[in-house]
């Protein structure tokens, strides 16, 4: 084993003001990939359909705009399906960018009401609500008291390029009711399942898979709400909003509202397979493809990008180079033995507005 130098799991961070990158199985290997796969057309691709170019793992949910949102890791895949059947295969040659361009909101969250999330730089643990919104939980026994003893299982560390994609509640949630997107029941009644919607409880109707975590809170919780004469369908619980362009009227008239400078990351879907180790002496070896995409409306200069090494194995000694296509951009870098960090000037690159360049990072 001496002849390896490992890497397991990657976390790469890339920063204009506070830009971040996951690399890690969550984002590169999310699902199997058999050896001959069946292709569809893209023009087969419609609204709330799951798709992925053929031999690659990353999997996108296709929201109402037809742009592809990618899911952070598996197991917040898995908190709105049950399996990868329904995913459909593109040829490699696929043009994503043109066909189903990145949405303003680029990932998916969890499921809410299925997991809890916190920043890996901040204490505060938050609920995940309907409309891509977190809400803090005050206190641990607002935690305990909508989440259970054991809601310290259900926390997940997210990266800040994740959370910051989503909006935050005014008011923190104390934990005397329960909140909007949970599913609930009656400790007297597990059978009868209720999903919480504009403040109140609408009985499901229906038969939940066995993914959807159904929570059992005290009466005096529950009994904070009033239970609505509608009913909810297992559809409902189970579908994925599609939230990707903001639009407010204003006159009559539709306007879409965007960010100029609006900056955004996305690991590639033709990204190298997630290596395990290498043979010392090994060279010119793509690590890493990823996507800067500038939804704004001005352009963005790039003054540096930082990355970061997580996970478990060294990389000393090997030095690490950014390129866009197979031109270098900036010196080569190693990994600090302290921080596990490298800082890469990247010569003012620019990215249009509307506009992704794509970046490559290749160790040497």
């Amino acid at each position: 084993m001496n002849d390896l130098k490992k890497f397991g799991k990657k976390l790469f961070t890339s920063s204009v003001v506070a830009m971040t990158l996951v690399w890690s199985m969550g984002l590169s290997a999310l699902v199997p990939v058999a050896a001959v796969a069946a292709t569809v057309d893209a023009d087969e691709v419609e609204a709330g359909d799951l798709i992925r170019k053929d031999g690659s793992k990353a999997v996108y949910y296709v929201n109402s705009d037809m742009e592809r949102a990618y899911f952070t890791n598996g197991e917040w895949y898995m908190t709105w399906y049950e399996n990868f059947d329904d995913v459909k295969v593109l040829a490699k040659d696929t043009d994503f960018d043109e066909l189903f361009p990145p949405a303003k909101i680029a990932a998916v969250q969890p499921r809410p009401g299925s997991l809890l999330v916190k920043s890996t730089a901040s204490p505060r643990v938050y609920a995940v609500l309907p409309g891509n919104e977190l809400c803090h939980l005050k206190d641990e026994a607002a935690a305990k008291a909508l989440y259970g003893a054991a809601w310290t299982k259900q926390v997940r560390d997210v990266e800040d390029f994740i959370l910051g994609l989503y909006d935050r509640c005014e008011d923190s949630l104390d934990g005397t009711e329960p909140h909007d997107g949970q599913v609930v029941a009656y400790a007297d009644d597990t059978e009868t399942a209720y999903y919480v919607e504009g403040g109140m409880l609408n009985e499901v109707d229906g038969d939940l898979p066995a993914f959807v975590k159904v929570q059992v809170l005290d009466d005096e919780v529950l009994d904070a709400l009033e239970v609505s004469e509608d009913t909810t369908t297992v559809e409902t619980v189970t579908t994925i909003e599609s939230e990707a362009v903001e639009e407010e009227e204003e006159g009559g008239d539709t306007t879409t509202t965007t960010t100029a400078g609006s900056v955004t990351l996305g690991l590639a879907t033709d990204t190298p397979t997630t290596q395990s180790g290498l043979p010392i002496g090994s060279t010119n070896i793509d690590v890493l493809k990823f996507n800067v995409t500038n939804s704004g409306s001005s352009d963005v200069t790039i003054d540096e990008i930082t990355l970061k090494r997580g996970g478990t194995g060294a990389v000393t000694g090997l030095t690490s180079y950014i390129y866009d296509g197979e031109i270098r951009v900036g010196t080569g870098k190693t990994f600090a033995s302290d921080s596990n960090e490298a800082v890469f000037s990247v010569m003012n690159k620019v990215v249009k507005a509307g506009q992704t360049l794509p970046l490559m990072v290749r160790l040497k």
